[in-house]
């Protein structure tokens, strides 16, 4: 994927009558029962401008509420805006839920207020509120697969298209669901921006995480440490049923 074919942004969420499809699904309408849960079980903030509620490699973050005001969804890699957020948006995407790092950071850009739920009392409403739950899990994955889409995600993937190295890392980034860019060495135009704001291995794989660290020659397993993502089994861990594989 080249530059060219990254979005343009920042994107607002589209007004409600104009929704369809993923996007639908990306940008629920909440209803007011929604909301209530979310302040039963939340605190109310204000939101300032310059407000970082979460950032690019935190462990974990919480579930956000928009009331008023405006956040920015920014790529740390070039500290661009790729999603503005008004009121009545909330935050998070498929990431919160399985417990990986987030890929953005979420900087308030206009004064207002928020509803703060930290992410295991999101996960136990998930489970045990079905109004909560579908809403969240069919936005968290539409969002997930719309990064996808787009090429975003806080993660750059350098390479040949031949090189069976670059090839594996794609493989498993699109496997996982990583949201991810990928740049040709071929493409000079792409290079020449990536090199003019990062020191990069002349040959070879690369693979920029964040704003500015680098993985050479990074195996999945690399990646998926650099992301936070455990691919070690837990041998002492004892389970009652184990399914390995998916089937036919």
């Amino acid at each position: 994927m080249t530059k060219d074919s990254r979005p343009p942004g920042p994107h607002r969420p589209p007004p409600p009558d104009t929704r369809y499809g993923l996007e639908r699904a990306v940008w629920p309408n909440l209803d007011e029962a929604f909301v209530e849960q979310l302040r039963k079980h939340g605190e109310t903030r204000v939101l300032h401008p310059g407000d970082v509620l979460f950032d690019l490699g935190q462990d974990s973050y919480d579930f956000i509420y928009i009331e008023s005001g405006v956040v920015e969804i920014v790529d740390r890699a070039d500290d661009r805006a790729v999603v503005r957020m008004d009121s009545g948006s909330f935050l998070g995407e498929l990431g919160m839920l399985m417990g990986q790092k987030p890929f953005f950071a979420a900087v308030g850009r206009e004064a207002g207020q928020i509803i703060v739920v930290p992410v295991a009392t999101l996960r136990e409403l998930v489970a045990t509120v079905p109004e909560i739950g579908d809403i969240v899990v069919s936005s968290f994955a539409a969002r997930r697969r719309q990064l996808m889409e787009w090429g975003e995600g806080g993660l750059t993937i350098i390479g040949k298209e031949d090189d069976p190295a670059a090839l594996h890392l794609r493989e498993f980034a699109n496997r996982s669901k990583i949201p991810h860019r990928w740049i040709d060495r071929a493409d000079s135009a792409a290079m020449a921006t990536l090199t003019g704001n990062t020191t990069l291995p002349e040959t070879g794989t690369a693979v920029i995480v964040g704003r500015s660290d680098i993985l050479v020659d990074a195996t999945p397993r690399d990646l998926a440490g650099a992301l936070g993502l455990d691919l070690v089994a837990d041998t002492s861990a004892t389970f009652d049923v184990l399914v390995v594989g998916a089937g036919p």
